[in-house]
């Protein structure tokens, strides 16, 4: 069995989006509203909670995916890895709604950066822990493949590189009677003359021969390209 969810293992289940008509009865939409402040946050959840489990084995998954969660250390890593995901996503959304190429691509890159730390945290968490229930297990089997699969295809030190390239740009007022004018360039000659989107083309290999590369720096820069 390959992992499809924590929830439903490899049933296929529609969830149902209405509210069941005894929710309201036994008080449970209340208990929900308390769940989701003090759990789920800003994630919509609610048809999670509508939707039954279709079958005793689906029951047996769940707790056993419940006994492993009852370990502090894999519960802490699951919240913090919640955080790092709201924190990307955030990011992101950021990226869509900035007009201005270089902020959304810097957004976009703290999107980036905050997904991978997040998905590494987690990683090693799930590689130190020995889960009981099966669902564990396929995510970690999952989740660590995953990583394999982004280091070897340049994600991360694509991140790393463009990260610590945006840290050290620098830009510079020039202040005269005509106003202040923002440049990139150092108009002294004290300063050493630096061109950052080649120094990010070079670190990508973005030159024409490097696909993967190129796939790679519009992934993390969409909007700048």
């Amino acid at each position: 069995m390959e992992f499809q969810s924590i929830l439903f293992a490899d049933t296929p289940m529609e969830l149902d989006r209405s509210i069941p008509a005894f929710f309201q009865d036994l008080h449970l939409d209340y208990i929900l509203d308390i769940i989701k402040h003090h759990t789920t946050g800003d994630y919509q959840t609610d048809h999670y909670y509508y939707t039954f489990p279709g079958s005793l084995q689906l029951v047996n998954y769940r707790q056993q995916v419940f006994k492993d969660l009852m370990d502090g250390v894999l519960r802490q890593a699951v919240e913090d890895f919640c955080s790092g995901m709201r924190q990307s996503r955030h990011s992101y959304m950021l990226s869509l709604e900035c007009d201005e190429p270089v902020r959304a691509a810097v957004y976009h890159l703290e999107a980036a950066l905050s997904y991978w730390e997040a998905l590494e945290k987690f990683g090693d968490c799930l590689d130190s822990f020995k889960p009981v229930s099966s669902g564990i297990s396929l995510l970690k089997e999952y989740v660590l493949n995953h990583i394999a699969e982004c280091n070897e295809n340049g994600f991360s030190g694509a991140a790393a590189g463009a990260k610590e390239i945006f840290s050290q740009m620098c830009f510079y007022m020039d202040l005269n009677n005509e106003g202040v004018t923002i440049n990139v360039k150092d108009n002294t000659e004290t300063r050493e003359e630096r061109d950052y989107l080649a120094e990010l083309a070079g670190l990508l290999q973005v030159d024409g021969n490097g696909t993967d590369n190129q796939t790679v720096l519009k992934n993390i820069f969409p909007n700048a390209l």
